[in-house]
């Protein structure tokens, strides 16, 4: 037991095997989850920068998606026309798998991480299950192709970084972190978080070895490394950028800090404007949609990295676990701040600043490896029972592990409903029409028009049920379907014909209209 809890053996092998496991999962409910809000958007985005890249067609030069980046868009619809495929299900099943394996090898690399700077296993195993299976992201794993490879990407930074700062004379080391953070900028701009953080190391290790030429030069020289890899990364990965590669960052910075969406959220009983949204917004919504250990255990680990650099502020700069430390307190703190002092567009729960949970994870790992003694088993069995208790909301929610909230909400009658945001993308559509193709008598299914997943979702059905689902206006309509999104109360329609509730809470509703 010991052999296995120490890094004197550095198999990765109980990583791997969590993979596995994980992956085996993933199999066996990917099918479930049906197709969100942005999907057909995301890989309208893939097929137009592809059309560029391979075709010359121009559209890209004044397509309104353009500030996105594609670098996981591009190759997912590359491999859609490798694979031959054509069919509406197909194509979504093929983009949910891919993007959970992805995620999975994000979480892969986290275990990976956490085992090189805790040097024990069960540590490392634990940031494996803090980050495949959050019950929101990991719903969010088959239909977000969006925020989860940005997630990816910042773990991808954090594991090259690590190796940087404890290889301060390995060019080598610098590449993969420039082309890891390259990757993070052309999937979201934001990912400029990482950037700042990063430089303000090299420089450090620069004006640290005034007096040393050679040693100067060398820091120099992997200062400019990480740049130039960067930038090249992200333009080569970016086709909008390829034309004026300045103006079209410059554009996409701007558009992206003030996001072009003036609609309305659901917060605490309150409908509040995206563009108004209170300071409390970002931090209410993590506190509670994340397990209640995994997240006071990342509080205590960035109040004690706030504590030591209080107590120290110049000390321990050098020191590999050190500057780890900072940057997953600045990955993690930085971006929340700028969304609330920029006033910075934001909806849909906290999934925008996704990509701050992998340093979430990592500070909780930094606190639960300080104690020792009874202390240490005390928190570790704080982690056994919540992961427990997180097995147990897997199993009552699925398939819609989107709408997880932890026990310090109210879970009364139709409180959530009433006072937050549930499956605000709409996935659970799918279910809705696979209930009608089942239960419904007549053959031809008409459904009142609704938001776009709503139609959307027919492609998931199987080929032989998609022609008895026919959406109609209102007033020919025999059925119709809400997901109360904007509208929590209930509808004037007398018949209820199906209701999908979780958590107390009514998610989609079918109404018998006539």
């Amino acid at each position: 037991m010991q052999h296995f809890l120490s890094f004197k053996n550095q198999s990765t092998l109980p990583g791997v095997l969590l993979l596995l496991a994980s992956l085996f999962i993933g199999i066996l409910v990917y099918q479930d989850f049906g197709i969100s809000w942005d999907e057909n958007v995301q890989r309208d985005m893939g097929l137009v920068s592809r059309s560029y890249i391979f075709s010359g067609d121009t559209t890209l030069n004044h397509y309104v998606e353009r500030d996105h980046g594609v670098a996981f868009e591009v190759p997912l619809v590359m491999l859609e026309g490798a694979t031959g495929i054509t069919d509406g299900r197909d194509v979504y099943l093929l983009r949910h798998i891919v993007t959970h394996i992805v995620f999975l090898l994000g979480a892969f690399a986290g275990y990976v991480l956490a085992l090189r700077i805790f040097k024990k296993q069960w540590v490392a195993v634990l940031a494996f299950l803090m980050l495949a299976f959050h019950p929101r992201l990991y719903a969010h794993s088959f239909f977000n192709s969006k925020d989860i490879p940005l997630m990816v990407t910042f773990t991808l930074a954090f594991l090259t970084a690590q190796r940087v700062f404890a290889r301060r004379s390995s060019r080598k080391a610098v590449i993969y972190l420039g082309l890891a953070v390259g990757l993070a900028l052309s999937t979201r701009i934001v990912a400029l978080v990482l950037v700042l953080p990063l430089i303000f190391f090299f420089l450090i290790d620069v004006f640290a070895s005034f007096g040393k030429k050679n040693e100067v030069v060398l820091h120099a020289q992997r200062l400019l490394i990480f740049l130039v890899t960067t930038a090249v990364t992200m333009y080569l990965t970016w086709p909008a950028l390829w034309q004026h590669p300045f103006a079209s960052f410059a554009a996409t910075y701007e558009s992206m800090s003030h996001f072009r969406w003036s609609g309305h959220v659901l917060l605490m009983g309150k409908m509040l404007s995206s563009e108004h949204l209170p300071y409390y917004y970002l931090p209410v919504w993590i506190g509670i949609t994340t397990p209640p250990v995994w997240l006071a255990f990342g509080v205590a680990g960035l109040l004690l990295v706030i504590y030591q650099f209080l107590r120290r502020p110049l000390a321990g700069w050098h020191a590999p676990q050190n500057r780890n430390i900072l940057l997953y307190a600045f990955c993690a703190v930085v971006p929340v701040a700028m969304v609330i002092f920029l006033h910075s567009v934001v909806y849909d729960d906290w999934r925008h600043v996704y990509f701050i949970y992998p340093a979430i994870v990592m500070l909780a790992m930094y606190a639960l490896n300080r104690p020792s003694g009874k202390w240490l088993w005390l928190a570790t069995s704080a982690f056994v029972l919540q992961n427990i208790l997180v097995l147990y909301d897997f199993v009552k929610l699925h398939p819609f592990e989107q709408v997880y909230f932890n026990r310090l909400v109210s879970k009364k009658e139709e409180a959530l409903r009433a006072n937050y945001e549930l499956d605000y993308w709409a996935a659970g559509y799918k279910q809705a029409l696979e209930y009608l193709i089942a239960h419904a008598p007549d053959y031809e299914i008409k459904i009142a028009w609704g938001p776009a997943p709503l139609t959307m979702n027919r492609e998931m059905l199987q080929q032989q049920d998609r022609p008895r689902i026919v959406f109609v206006n209102l007033e020919d309509a025999d059925y119709f379907i809400t997901n109360f999104r904007i509208h929590p109360q209930d509808f004037p329609y007398k018949t209820v014909v199906k209701d999908f509730k979780r958590e107390g809470s009514t998610i989609i509703r079918i109404y018998k209209l006539r």
